[in-house]
């Protein structure tokens, strides 16, 4: 499962109308999917990819800025489905601001992500159920077996 690129879109400019600090969303393969500055989307983001492998949030300092490629002083948290790292969210801005918005701009895109999935289980189970009955309506053959199955 991997956060879909208008959903992230979708959380990082909702969030961006509450804080001034920039936000993006990092697929595991360290690509910026989404931003609050569409400049960055499409670029490669290292700090992003140390995220995934190592699954811990992680401060983005100066030091990291000089080394690391397509990153910004902030803080990168990894986004979790099903006890696996799918993305990242990262959030610019000093220490203790970062930590205080980023840590809740994770746990909401988490539920955001386990809410489309359940949504999507329903959507699929609804499209069974709904085949189903209507390739039994629309049988030509009818068998006794087939007029058991509702009972009156």
């Amino acid at each position: 499962m991997r956060l879909l690129t208008h959903v992230a879109q979708r959380i990082v400019n909702e969030v961006s109308q509450v804080i001034v600090e920039e936000v993006i969303a990092i697929n595991s393969d360290g690509t910026i999917i989404a931003s609050s500055d569409k400049s960055r989307v499409g670029q490669y983001h290292e700090g992003g990819v140390e995220v995934i492998q190592s699954k811990e949030k992680r401060m983005i300092t100066l030091d990291d800025v000089e080394r690391l490629k397509g990153v910004k002083v902030g803080l990168n948290l990894p986004i979790s489905f099903q006890q696996q790292i799918i993305d990242v969210i990262g959030i610019t801005g000093s220490q203790p601001d970062t930590v205080r918005y980023g840590e809740l701009i994770q746990k909401m895109t988490e539920l955001i992500i386990q809410e489309s999935y359940a949504a999507e289980q329903l959507d699929a189970k609804l499209r069974g159920i709904e085949t189903y009955v209507s390739e039994w309506l629309h049988s030509e053959v009818l068998t006794r077996s087939s007029l058991n199955v509702v009972k009156f």
